[in-house]
């Protein structure tokens, strides 16, 4: 692995206002497409990074 990134999610859920649903999911999936290969992205709700994410990122449920 070339490299890790850790993104507080937390932090950034408490910028994004509540009615902005797929705000927070469209600003990891951003972060992981720019990120070096190979890029893995845990979440407790992985369908909708999915969808956002090309097959490249590996998006894992924990």
């Amino acid at each position: 692995m070339s490299g890790t990134l850790v993104l507080d999610c937390e932090g950034l859920s408490k910028l994004v206002r509540r009615d902005h649903k797929y705000a927070l999911d469209a600003i990891v999936a951003a972060t992981a497409l720019a990120s070096p290969r190979p890029t893995a992205v845990l979440a407790s709700a992985p369908e909708d990074l999915r969808m956002l994410c090309s097959r490249e990122i590996t998006v894992v449920r924990v």
